[in-house]
């Protein structure tokens, strides 16, 4: 029941004084740090000050109501560089009976790299249930191919559906797990949520899903909104729609369900796509498995 290593920087992060944490980016291809894992770190570094001197384990109080992270919202400001030292500014914005904010400043050689909200909220029992049902039908996971995955997911990837005027009703679905069993604990799993949130894939711009390597495909701003409670060491489908390409930017959002069809998680995220001129495409690092 472990990590793997190259998930581990996810939750290795310390507290070096009050509301200040340190952490240690891992390696990445193309120079810049994935944005999961600048999401993942700074939202553990969130945890990390609710419950300080704690591990990642979400264990309540007695009595006292658990607090989860509900939502997180960002912007990239700067590349975070990969195999380096980073810090992590929070700063304490909201306690009260039901909820907790926190901004979390990332830092890399003195520039600040990325800002968040993080957003918490105690366990409560609600009045109605309600969500939106995937939309497009899906195979079980083991219908599709493996593909390789950054930080050794498993990845099993399905076709974009069209709807038959140009545009799409899925431009992005897969399904993904850790395969890994991981232990019991709420906090490390919704960290996780957070790293997946980022696995769009080229969903983001579908005329061009197979040319890897020739945009920009950089990250403006990232939106998580964690509705249930998931386990990442199980299935997780993704559905990714992208809903506008315009001025060399692109928006999608991203919903994702669980192996009973539970809405868990929702993403929204702004991306820059400007061409590059006289890029190849590269393969992608999502591609098949031999």
């Amino acid at each position: 029941m472990a990590l793997p290593d190259e998930l581990r920087p996810i939750i290795e992060i310390e507290e070096a004084e009050r509301d200040r944490f340190t952490g240690r980016t891992p390696d990445s291809p193309g120079g810049r740090v994935f944005g999961g894992f600048v999401v993942a770190q700074a939202l553990m570094a969130a945890i990390r000050s609710i419950s300080p001197g704690v591990s990642a384990i979400g264990r309540a109080v007695e009595g006292v109501p658990l607090l989860r992270p509900n939502s997180l919202h960002g912007y990239f400001l700067n590349p975070v560089l990969p195999e380096a030292e980073v810090e992590f500014e929070v700063d304490p914005l909201r306690d009260s009976r039901s909820f907790a904010l926190r901004q979390v400043t990332t830092i890399q050689g003195g520039l600040t790299k990325a800002r968040f909200l993080v957003s918490f909220h105690i366990d409560e029992k609600g009045e109605a249930e309600y969500q939106l049902n995937p939309p497009t039908p899906l195979d079980e996971p083991d219908r599709y191919q493996r593909a390789d995955a950054l930080g050794h997911l498993d990845l099993r990837i399905a076709d974009p559906v069209t709807a038959g005027d140009g545009t799409f009703i899925s431009s992005g679905r897969h399904w993904v797990r850790v395969p890994n069993p991981l232990p019991d604990d709420p906090l490390l799993h919704v960290a996780l949520l957070a790293f997946l949130s980022d696995q769009t894939r080229l969903s983001f711009r579908p005329y061009s899903e197979e040319a890897f390597g020739t945009h920009t495909d950089a990250s403006l701003d990232h939106a998580v909104w964690f509705h249930r409670p998931a386990r990442a060491d199980r299935w997780l489908r993704y559905e990714l729609q992208a809903l506008s390409m315009h001025g060399n930017r692109s928006t999608v959002r991203g919903l994702m369900y669980d192996e009973e069809g539970a809405l868990v998680m929702s993403m929204a995220q702004e991306l820059l796509v400007r061409p590059i001129p006289g890029a190849e495409p590269q393969l992608p690092p999502w591609r098949l498995q031999r």
